[in-house]
């Protein structure tokens, strides 16, 4: 399988959508939880082995930088839309709010069974999340 992070290109057919997972979640402020996630194994095997992975999270990012915004926009919404599995993690470091945006428009367009979410029990928006699902 693949790793991809923004704003690797990726041209893969529809049907490698079901074996892709959206790493959703925290960035700004936040541990790089993505990378943990990527290398969690599982009898010898890990996420990447099973799963194309899509990470948003970038090296470098400038926040102030409109065409560096509107190419993560663009990359992210094309990669969530892709993917038939999303991971959101609600990291404690920020309230991400759009990861909240991520999550509603998920819930809306997703197969529930290909969402899977963590919350940190310290995230200061946590019932919202709990209410939402």
């Amino acid at each position: 399988m693949n790793y991809y992070r923004a704003p690797d290109t990726f041209d893969l057919p529809k049907e490698k959508g079901e074996q892709s997972i959206f790493l959703a979640g925290s960035i700004s402020n936040a541990k790089n939880w993505q990378q943990t996630i990527a290398e969690i194994s599982y009898e010898g095997l890990k996420l990447g082995d099973i799963f194309n992975i899509f990470n948003p999270r970038r090296e470098n990012y400038n926040v102030f930088d409109p065409k560096l915004e509107l190419e993560q926009i663009e990359w992210e919404y094309r990669a969530i839309h892709f993917c038939g599995q999303i991971l959101f993690w609600f990291s404690n470091e920020t309230l991400a709010p759009i990861t909240l945006f991520e999550l509603g428009s998920a819930l809306n367009t997703h197969d529930h069974d290909g969402i899977f979410i963590g919350i940190d029990p310290e995230y200061q928006r946590k019932n919202d999340v709990i209410i939402q699902t």
